[in-house]
C-alpha cells in the first residue's frame, strides 16, 4: 500500500504537475490510478486511501468510498481520516484523470431529516460553469453545495418546470459568489446552448462572472433553449422531482456532495 501510494504520488508531482501536460502522460496517470484503486482493501465501505488538499492555512480531506460498485470523493472537510494505514494523494491526482468533458458528480438531496436519494449529473463539455460547479461539489476551494438549499421553482406544472438551488452562501438566491477566478479562462466557453429537457442542468444567464447559482429542469419545452447549460441529470430525477411537489422546497438541502470516479 504504501509502495502503490508512493508511486502514483511520485508521478503526479514529478510529470502531471508540469505545464503542457500530453495525452501519453494522461494515460500513464489513469493506468497508475486503476492499479491503485484495484487494489486498494475496502473496510465498511471505506478505502485505506483518501484525497488531500489546502487552502491558505487549512488542510482539507477527503475519503475514498467504493458506493453502489464505484468509488466517490465526498466534499472536503478538515477532519482528517484517523486510521494509520490510510495514505494519502493529492486531490488534483484524482482530477487529472478524469476526462474533464465529462466528469460525473453527485449530490445527495434530504428534507424532513432524512435523505431521499442521490443525484448523479454528467458535465457536457469542459465550460467554465462546469468547473466552477466541480469545484464546489470537491470543496477545493474552501466551500461546497452540502448544506445548501433548494430556494426556488418555476413553472411547476407546466413545460419547462425547474427547481432552483446551488446558493453556498445564504441558500435564499442572493449569494452565490464564486470562490476563485482560476478556471475562469477565456478560450473556454462559459456554457453551452441547449434544447430544455427533463434533466438539464444550467445556470443563469450571466456574461462575465458566474454565481454558482444553478437550476435543473425536471419538465422539457420542445421550443426553448436554455443558453447556460453544463450538465445533465444521469440518475436520480425522480427525486428532484419528488422535491418539487412539496409544501415547502426550501426544506431540501443538499445534504452531501462529491466526484464520482470513473475508471
Amino acid at each position: 500500500m504504501e509502495d502503490i501510494a508512493s508511486e502514483v504520488h511520485q508521478w503526479w508531482s514529478d510529470e502531471c504537475s508540469a505545464m503542457g501536460v500530453d495525452m501519453e502522460r494522461t494515460a500513464c496517470l489513469k493506468c497508475l490510478m486503476k492499479r491503485t484503486l484495484s487494489s486498494l482493501p475496502i473496510r465498511n465501505g471505506t478505502s485505506d486511501m483518501y484525497a488531500a488538499d489546502q487552502i491558505p492555512d487549512t488542510k482539507l480531506f477527503s475519503e475514498l468510498r467504493a458506493e453502489g460498485g464505484r468509488f466517490h470523493l465526498h466534499a472536503l472537510r478538515k477532519d482528517r481520516p484517523t486510521r494509520p494505514e490510510a495514505r494519502a494523494l493529492p486531490l488534483q491526482c484524482f482530477k487529472s484523470c478524469q476526462d474533464a468533458t465529462s466528469r460525473l458528480v453527485f449530490l445527495d438531496l434530504s428534507w424532513g431529516g432524512q435523505c431521499h436519494g442521490r443525484l448523479y449529473i454528467r458535465l457536457t463539455g469542459d465550460t467554465l460553469r462546469g468547473r466552477q460547479f466541480v469545484s464546489l461539489c470537491t470543496g477545493e476551494e474552501g466551500g461546497s453545495f452540502r448544506g445548501t438549499r433548494f430556494h426556488r421553482v418555476w413553472w411547476k406544472g407546466l413545460p419547462g418546470e425547474h427547481v432552483w438551488t446551488g446558493d453556498h452562501e445564504n441558500s435564499d438566491g442572493s449569494g452565490g459568489r464564486i470562490h476563485s477566478s482560476s478556471n475562469m479562462e477565456a478560450q473556454v466557453p462559459a456554457a453551452r446552448e441547449v434544447p430544455v429537457s427533463p434533466g438539464l442542468v444550467a445556470g443563469r444567464y450571466e456574461k462575465k462572472i458566474l454565481s454558482t447559482i444553478f437550476r435543473i429542469y425536471t419538465q422539457g419545452d420542445k421550443d426553448t433553449k436554455d443558453e447556460a447549460g453544463f450538465g445533465q441529470v444521469e440518475f436520480g430525477l425522480d427525486v428532484v422531482k419528488q422535491a418539487v411537489m412539496l409544501k415547502n422546497i426550501t426544506e431540501v438541502v443538499i445534504s452531501d456532495c462529491g466526484l464520482v470516479l470513473e475508471m
